[in-house]
């Protein structure tokens, strides 16, 4: 199993990489840029943005996020999807010598002191290398998170169990994450193949009760939900090879190979749907 390389016993070792991809959406950027600066004076971090394509101009608020914090490493790419500008924004943090990635969408912010409570729970659990923070959403906390810093299983308890749900404020050791990147294939569908590869390396996560990540979803932004129609193709293959994937991590388990069935055996249905809703599309246009 994976242990951290390093031997840091103080803050001034660790550097936060924040990732964010953005799309169309400056102000909420700079709302959460802002949001890194309150409570975390002593804290050694860098925001990390990729504007996947956008038709906005970033460059005021840029330059005003900049010129407010000195923190801000940011850069354009064409448009590509959430996943690749992750992985743009992963090789900046890199280059910047980031110690731990922290990931968060830009329609999100932190809570005060955040980043100082995140180095704070990396320094007292060295042996870790992968944090996963509570999320205050629509105001409200989720009760099923542990009344403690626990450690779970990333396969068996989060993924297979679900004991908590998704969009919380994730952290990972860069010595962990090494060269591991999201897919390019699919677009937004595949973030579960980047977190299968790096739970290979060490599948012990730390569950945080502290709530530190104000999530705030907002259509219109790199994983607007309210585009989606019937499954493509490509989702189709997604799910297979994900239940399949799923599967090989735990062969013996008959519910994952079942599941991993269940889709292939369903993909012809999936795909008559798909392809009568493009002829009836066509058809209406």
């Amino acid at each position: 199993m994976y242990i951290s390389q390093s031997n840091s016993t103080d803050a001034s070792r660790i550097k936060l990489g924040i990732i964010t991809p953005s799309y169309e959406r400056p102000a909420l950027l700079e709302r959460l840029h802002l949001s890194l600066l309150i409570g975390n004076d002593y804290v050694d971090w860098l925001h990390c943005v990729v504007n996947d394509g956008s038709a906005i101009d970033y460059s005021p608020t840029v330059a005003r996020c900049a010129n407010k914090s000195g923190r801000l490493a940011f850069t354009r790419i064409e448009n590509s999807g959430a996943l690749v500008a992750r992985n743009i924004a992963m090789d900046l943090a890199g280059r910047e010598g980031c110690t731990h990635l922290v990931f968060v969408d830009d329609d999100d912010e932190l809570v005060p002191g955040a980043l100082a409570a995140v180095v704070q729970t990396i320094i007292g659990y060295q042996h870790i290398n992968w944090f996963v923070f509570q999320s205050i959403k629509n105001g409200l906390h989720n009760t099923l998170w542990p009344a403690e810093n626990y450690v779970v299983s990333w396969f068996d308890d989060i993924v297979i169990r679900r004991i908590i749900g998704n969009d919380n404020l994730v952290v990972i050791s860069s010595h962990l994450v090494g060269f591991s990147r999201f897919s390019r294939w699919g677009r937004n569908q595949r973030e579960w193949k980047f977190f299968l590869t790096v739970a290979k390396g060490d599948d012990r996560v730390m569950l945080c009760p502290q709530a530190l990540l104000i999530h705030n979803y907002m259509p219109g932004g790199l994983t607007d939900q309210t585009k989606r129609k019937f499954t493509s193709p490509l989702q189709i293959a997604n799910a297979i090879d994900r239940a399949i994937s799923y599967w090989g991590m735990r062969p013996r388990s008959a519910s994952l190979l079942l599941f991993a069935l269940w889709q292939i055996a369903l993909s012809p249905v999936k795909l008559c749907r798909f392809f009568v809703w493009k002829l009836f599309a066509k058809l209406k246009s």
